[in-house]
């Protein structure tokens, strides 16, 4: 977190994770596959073809790590 800038002050580490975005591991290295609605609208998001690529190292964290 101290070297991310998130314009949503990080509210997807929030207890419960009640806030944290759909996003899913395809085994790609930082990234993970954008399951959001909007997700053009993210800082975060890459698009790929037809895809969104989440590029956002704490969510990758949360996904990878911790299986969130």
């Amino acid at each position: 977190m101290g070297h991310t800038i998130c314009p949503k002050g990080f509210r997807c580490c929030e207890p419960g994770f009640e806030q944290l975005c759909k996003a899913v591991d395809m085994s790609l290295k930082d990234m993970l596959a954008c399951q959001e609605v909007k997700s053009a609208a993210c800082h975060f998001s890459v698009p790929f073809g037809e895809w969104h690529f989440c590029r956002c190292p704490i969510r990758a964290y949360l996904a990878k790590e911790l299986k969130v």
